[in-house]
């Protein structure tokens, strides 16, 4: 049984009350500190989480069921300790990227694709980007990525068809999408995804927009977010194909953010007990349904990242399993939604 509220907050008292050392509390800080956190971030933001909707579990009841997986005080002390690093992208946050997106990355490479410079007069500055502008077809990588949304909050009218491109390589007519390039006179193609992790699902996609059209039409690729391990993966996939193929990312994540297989320099303390803990829980946490069709299969999630984030659309599969995945043994405390 998972233990309940007022459980949990016994625990967190009993445990306040052995941290007898100055230094120490100092240090890690009280587990009621980071519960008080913690309960903030429930009621301004974590209820936004679109898998668990009012009619689930609760994410108070979620955290309790999720301590109770463990057996020792210590992996508990770790795992909430954790939840203050979780890097968790609410509505908000993806509204300011989606802006930062487009004023930084997209307008710098279109400016720079059209020779377009800030000499010239203001009136002619903002005619000529606002031409290059409809001239771009903004497409999402993969439907995770809500481009209607992105259209609205930069004011863009954009073309009327903004297919995924992950899509377009699996049922796409090549013949087709150039003639609709054609007829829209697009000089250039944006695709754009909310997150990326080690950049595995995007490559082939990439791969096939660079192939069949980047000879003639330049693409930039623009994740919202992406992972350190991602960022390299993907430049040393792709260098050959600059300039006709460009990589900006809004926001890479650092090293020192996720919780890799190796200590990074500058990472929390922390981590290093968080990897103990995802690797000691694995086999609990890799039990699955038969149904489920993304069992885990590292402890430190897809492409071993073992990223930090969750977005309140869903949860990567490349952040740690023990966040997201649900099973016969192992409650989550961000259960993710399986694209399979």
């Amino acid at each position: 049984m998972p233990m309940s509220k007022q459980e949990l907050e016994e625990f967190i008292r009993r445990k306040d009350s052995e941290l007898v050392d100055p230094e120490e509390r100092i240090i890690s800080g009280t587990l009621s500190t980071v519960l008080k956190e913690i309960l903030w971030h429930e009621q301004h933001r974590y209820w936004q989480f679109t898998p668990c909707p009012p009619t689930q579990p609760r994410f108070h009841d979620r955290l309790c069921a999720w301590v109770s997986n463990t057996l020792s005080d210590e992996q508990i002390i770790t795992m909430l300790r954790l939840i203050p690093h979780i890097q968790f992208v609410d509505r908000d946050d993806l509204l300011a990227l989606y802006r930062a997106a487009f004023e930084g990355p997209i307008t710098r490479w279109i400016l720079d694709q059209a020779s377009i410079t800030f000499t010239e007069q203001l009136e002619v500055f903002d005619a000529r980007l606002a031409d290059e502008l409809s001239k771009t077809w903004f497409c999402p990588m993969t439907d995770s990525m809500d481009i209607a949304q992105f259209h609205h909050i930069n004011r863009l009218q954009g073309h009327s068809h903004r297919p995924s491109w992950r899509t377009l390589r699996k049922f796409g007519n090549i013949a087709s999408i150039q003639n609709y390039i054609k007829q829209e006179q697009i000089r250039r193609i944006v695709l754009l995804e909310d997150f990326v992790g080690s950049g595995s699902q995007c490559g082939p996609a990439i791969d096939f927009a660079v192939t069949h059209f980047a000879p003639t039409t330049p693409v930039l690729f623009v994740p919202l977010i992406i992972a350190d391990a991602g960022e390299r993966n993907l430049s040393l996939r792709f260098a050959q194909h600059s300039p006709q193929l460009r990589i900006l990312p809004a926001f890479c994540v650092p090293a020192h953010a996720s919780v890799g297989k190796t200590k990074a320099a500058g990472e929390p303390m922390l981590f290093d007990l968080v990897r103990k803990l995802a690797a000691d829980t694995f086999p609990e946490v890799a039990t699955h349904y038969s149904h489920d069709s993304e069992a885990p299969q590292d402890p430190l999630g897809f492409g071993g990242i073992g990223a930090t984030i969750v977005l309140h659309s869903n949860c990567p599969n490349n952040t740690l399993p023990f966040v997201w995945h649900d099973g016969p043994q192992w409650s989550a405390l961000f259960p993710r939604i399986s694209r399979s």
